[in-house]
């Protein structure tokens, strides 16, 4: 199994405060896509399959800078995870009953 986490919905802020300081922050929906491949053996191929899952509901991750080196992460994504896999898992069960 192999997934990866892309984002097909990006907007970017970036503001300065004065000082050499910054903040860059993206809202961003992220989007899990999973490859399912399960081998009886080294040439048997049981299960081939791939599910996307994209999430309606925005992010927002992000760096403050001072004298441009990172000092703090913005991020709500952390938390982005959990709900991809239960999208992903409701999407793997619909695609199931096809």
């Amino acid at each position: 199994m192999h997934a990866s986490v892309d984002y097909p919905y990006m907007e970017t802020t970036s503001t300065g405060f004065g000082l050499g300081t910054r903040s860059e922050t993206y809202k961003v929906e992220p989007a899990m896509t999973v490859d399912i491949r399960g081998h009886l053996d080294e040439d048997r191929l049981f299960w081939d399959q791939s599910v996307r899952y994209s999430s309606s509901k925005s992010f927002t991750v992000g760096t403050d800078y001072v004298l441009g080196i990172a000092t703090d992460r913005i991020e709500d994504a952390d938390v982005f995870l959990i709900p991809l896999a239960e999208g992903f898992a409701k999407q793997l069960r619909k695609d199931l009953k096809k």
